[in-house]
């Protein structure tokens, strides 16, 4: 019987994200306009929902740790792309960008500890619940703003991103 945790949402401009049955559900609502982040994003989406199905399944501590470590690696590779998407494109919000990455990194390594300490399914539960709003708020959010600064720089021919009357949040 699936708790709150699969029942949570977003109302509103922003149409509901997650499924009872998928941490995370896609939506082209959290397309920010550049391509490969795009595409990043939606792989991200579906490798955290796979990790979650994983970790309701696992019932031994060194299973339940082997997920906790997959997230971080997950999330450690996709923030290492798109901060140097930042770089390459002289992104000026990089260090505040970069310092909200590092947190959820330091975030997930602090739970990865107090698990190892005190073994329970729940911290792998609360970390969850924390990483679907940390990750709908920051690409609906903080992400925005790449896409921002790739239009100002892009050709205006170029069709890979949008106008802002297309834009999800405007």
């Amino acid at each position: 019987m699936p708790g709150p945790l699969y029942e949570w949402g977003f109302s509103g401009i922003i149409p509901r994200m997650v499924k009872r049955n998928r941490l995370l559900e896609w939506d082209d609502a959290y397309l920010i306009g550049v391509a490969e982040l795009d595409y990043e994003h939606k792989d991200l989406f579906d490798r955290i929902s796979q990790i979650d199905a994983d970790l309701r399944q696992r019932t031994t501590k060194e299973d339940i740790e082997e997920c906790l470590g997959a997230i971080h690696a997950r999330l450690e590779a996709h923030f290492a792309l798109e901060e140097k998407y930042m770089r390459d494109h002289g992104f000026a919000g990089y260090a505040a960008h970069k310092a909200a990455h590092d947190e959820l990194l330091d975030a997930i390594l602090g739970a990865m500890e107090r698990f190892r300490e005190e073994p329970g399914l729940s911290y792998g539960e609360r970390l969850m619940t924390r990483l679907k709003d940390w990750v709908i708020d920051h690409v609906l959010g903080d992400d925005q703003a790449l896409a921002e600064v790739a239009e100002q720089r892009a050709p205006a021919k170029s069709g890979l991103f949008r106008t802002k009357a297309s834009h999800p949040r405007t």
